[in-house]
């Protein structure tokens, strides 16, 4: 065999299992995408987040975390924390994803987390609604939409 049908029949190999690997990713991706089953079920949620007075906070950008408070369904399937960004010129938000884009909360209660960055690195609002573990915050997707109030810091 001459070296220039070597270099074919290498090259004719690799595309070969190029083209395997890549129907499989296909085949994978299409089976996980269409697939609507997802240990919890979610539902639709939004709402508004502003200050206790109704005033915008003045954030440059905010992202709420919804973090369900459900017990896990077994040792390896825990609840997902759905997210969602907040449209900052009036504070309301629709598009919560969990496992898809959008596709809403996981149904229960949930402690609910914002995520900020202000103008001058400002802070906002109190630093316990920055975290899950200290957030007073707590929603119910039977009562959506929410309201959710965060009180004003005294220097604004």
């Amino acid at each position: 065999m001459r070296p220039s049908a070597l270099r074919h029949a290498a090259n004719d190999g690799k595309r070969r299992r190029l083209r395997d690997i890549t129907r499989g990713a296909v085949a994978v991706l299409f089976l996980v995408g269409c697939s609507e089953k997802t240990p919890y079920g979610v539902v639709p949620v939004s709402g508004k987040i502003a200050y206790d007075d109704g005033s915008v906070i003045p954030a440059e950008e905010m992202i709420l975390s919804f973090r369900s408070m459900e017990p896990p369904l077994d040792p390896k399937t825990h609840p997902r924390t759905g997210m969602c960004r907040v449209n900052v010129s009036d504070g309301t938000f629709d598009s919560v994803t969990t496992y898809a884009h959008a596709d809403g909360a996981i149904r229960g209660k949930h402690k609910v987390s914002v995520a900020y960055r202000a103008p001058s690195g400002k802070q906002v609002m109190p630093k316990d609604y920055t975290s899950e573990l200290t957030t007073p915050l707590v929603v119910n997707t039977d009562e959506a939409p929410f309201e959710l109030s965060i009180p004003k810091p005294a220097s604004h």
